[in-house]
């Protein structure tokens, strides 16, 4: 069963009591909540997605819980409690969609040791799968969800998965969650309604969740290969260049991203040398024109995957 085939009913009775057990990828996650705006934003954004009606055990837990005294009822606001803390400020209520995601990823980067994580987002075209990573206001949402409306597959927005097994990137399908001007960019790409409503929020701009693909959902137990690593940067009124990076300089990038790179010792190196051994280039990518940058990754992977190479990529013109 997926959410979508659940009745309302049902999925707030669920949210109330035991939670909502929801497969993204490989982790299982457990959401609880007794706001009852939290059906319509199950149904929206994971509508598509695994539920599981009989999981005893789920790898992650989140409660978004309404706020404490007066904060229920004048100007209410939401909070976010997972594994017994509360890593996050309280928010006003309407963005409670947003608060669902930062909670998610909060437990995923704290939980998931088994696999080396990094901050930044995954894409996949023919079988190699793109890397961005970046800090944040770097345009690497922005770009990534241009990619996924142009056919690319999601991996995810946030967090880099890496198998320490083999060094495959391992899909964590979920909302990609833009802030400010990028909504209204993505907005104007947007033909299959994956961008959901924006959500006032004056110090970031607005918010707004971009449901991922039919055909990231139902291939998020694919992993993939690296092809490509970058790491973009946004920068107003500049041409789209690209720097090819040494492997060894973009390793030291990597592992500054890293949310437990020390934490894994050894097998955190290791895992990220495989990765970087199988990938075929790193750049640095600076760009300011949303177009000429996904007009040139396309390029980028058309180019790697007819000759199998990509030391020489193509140019941007």
């Amino acid at each position: 069963m997926i959410v979508s085939e659940c009745s309302p009913k049902l999925l707030r009775r669920q949210l109330r009591r035991s939670g909502v057990c929801i497969r993204t990828g490989p982790v299982i996650c457990r959401i609880q909540s007794p706001l009852p705006e939290m059906v319509q934003v199950l149904s929206d954004y994971y509508g598509l997605f695994p539920l599981l009606a009989d999981a005893r055990f789920a790898d992650i837990q989140v409660q978004l819980l309404p706020g404490w005294g007066l904060r229920r009822w004048i100007r209410p606001q939401v909070v976010c409690r997972s594994e017994d803390q509360i890593p996050f400020f309280p928010q006003p209520r309407r963005l409670a969609p947003a608060l669902l995601e930062w909670g998610l990823n909060w437990a995923v980067t704290n939980l998931a040791h088994w696999y080396l994580m990094v901050h930044g987002a995954v894409l996949e075209r023919s079988g190699k799968a793109l890397v961005l990573s970046a800090k944040a206001e770097s345009g690497k949402s922005t770009l990534a969800a241009a990619l996924m409306l142009r056919g690319w597959r999601l991996f995810s927005d946030e967090i880099v998965l890496i198998r320490l097994s083999d060094a495959q990137l391992v899909p964590l399908a979920r909302p990609i969650c833009l802030k400010g001007a990028s909504i209204q960019l993505i907005r104007q790409q947007d033909r299959l309604g994956l961008v959901g409503p924006t959500l006032p929020d004056l110090v970031r701009g607005g918010i707004a969740l971009v449901r991922p693909t039919s055909e990231s959902v139902c291939r998020m137990l694919e992993p993939a290969p690296v092809g490509w690593v970058l790491f973009p940067e946004f920068t107003p009124r500049t041409a789209t260049q690209w720097t090819p990076l040494p492997k060894a300089l973009a390793f030291i990038r990597l592992a500054d991203n890293s949310f437990n790179y020390s934490l894994l010792g050894a097998a955190g190196f290791q895992t990220l040398a495989a990765l970087l051994d199988q990938a075929h280039g790193c750049y640095k990518f600076r760009y300011s024109n949303l177009d000429e940058a996904v007009g040139w990754l396309e390029r980028l992977a058309h180019h790697s995957v007819a000759a199998d190479v990509s030391a020489s990529p193509p140019s941007v013109g």
